[in-house]
């Protein structure tokens, strides 16, 4: 994950054993690699002016680096498992930090000052969230989505789409976008809907990918919302438009540095992809095993170089 604040860039890295890395980016310089924290399972990271990395797993353990004071406001909270097991996913909304476990989604309403915990039930284990203002949105297990909204009193619960009744394959991913839609991620494809219609048919679907039974494979969005870049079960990155949908893009070329950003698979899983504005331009970050790759997308959105470190 890379974070720009006060200043500053900040990129940090969880691993599978638990670890919790981070290095600041000083002009054209990257300091190494130093260990933070042991969290005791695979950690992941959303963020944002306080930093959140929470381990997976039967544990949960919450991270929160203030990145105002990244030395001394380091404090680490424990979730206890008979609360909440089996954490799939996080998505952190200012300071908002929402987990999603064993058949229920948990609120943590200010991470910064509190860890008080509201659960929101499912009936469905939760692989996927996401969130917008004071709206909650969970991906399921059994394929469905339901949304709550925090402002109303016990969360009031609205199941979307009907999604139960079209596919059976478990959501992977959500993301919202700014213009009332949300991508959906299954096993076996995705689709974009409109939030603003309760309607069962989507907007577009995306079609190509590879995966038949994999749950924790990563998408990211550029910051135009133009492109949707998706890992897939065979360790490949795939592209494409969410203007038009359909079969991944052919970002173009047969050169060395397509082949590498889109053709060429990885060694190891792809377990997090983030584009990130730079002073380059826009630039697509990929984790895979030891490695995390860093591509310039160019003002087009495709890459076009590319370059990985361990």
């Amino acid at each position: 994950k890379t974070v720009s604040h006060s200043g500053r860039v900040w990129n940090f890295v969880g691993d599978t054993l638990g670890w919790f890395y981070a290095s600041t980016v000083d002009q054209e310089t990257v300091d190494d690699w130093l260990p933070q924290y042991h969290l005791a399972s695979e950690a992941r990271h959303p963020s944002s002016r306080c930093l959140v990395a929470t381990s997976f797993g039967p544990e949960c353990r919450i991270l929160c680096v203030a990145l105002d004071s990244p030395v001394q406001g380091i404090y680490v909270s424990r979730i206890e498992s008979r609360i909440v097991h089996d954490v799939w996913a996080t998505d952190l909304l200012g300071s908002r930090l929402v987990l999603g476990a064993n058949k229920q989604a948990v609120v943590i309403e200010d991470i910064a000052v509190s860890t008080s915990l509201h659960r929101l039930p499912t009936h469905s284990d939760v692989f996927a969230l996401a969130q917008h203002e004071n709206l909650v949105y969970t991906g399921l297990r059994n394929g469905g989505i339901i949304r709550f909204d925090t402002r109303v009193q016990r969360y009031q619960s609205h199941p979307l789409f009907d999604c139960m009744s079209r596919r059976s394959s478990s959501i992977t991913a959500l993301k919202h976008l700014h213009d009332h839609k949300l991508v959906v991620s299954y096993i076996d494809g995705g689709a974009t809907f409109d939030l603003r219609f309760p309607v069962r048919t989507p907007l577009m679907e995306f079609t190509g990918n590879f995966n038949s039974y994999t749950t924790r494979l990563p998408l990211a969005t550029d910051s135009h919302e133009k492109f949707l870049f998706a890992a897939g079960q065979d360790n490949r990155i795939r592209l494409w438009s969410l203007t038009k949908g359909g079969p991944a893009l052919d970002p173009g070329g047969t050169g060395s540095t397509h082949q590498t950003a889109f053709q060429r698979p990885f060694e190891h899983r792809i377990a997090a992809l983030q584009v990130v504005e730079e002073k380059e331009g826009p630039c697509l970050w990929a984790a895979s095993g030891t490695e995390l790759c860093k591509y310039s997308l160019g003002h087009r959105g495709i890459g076009i170089q590319g370059s990985c470190g361990g």
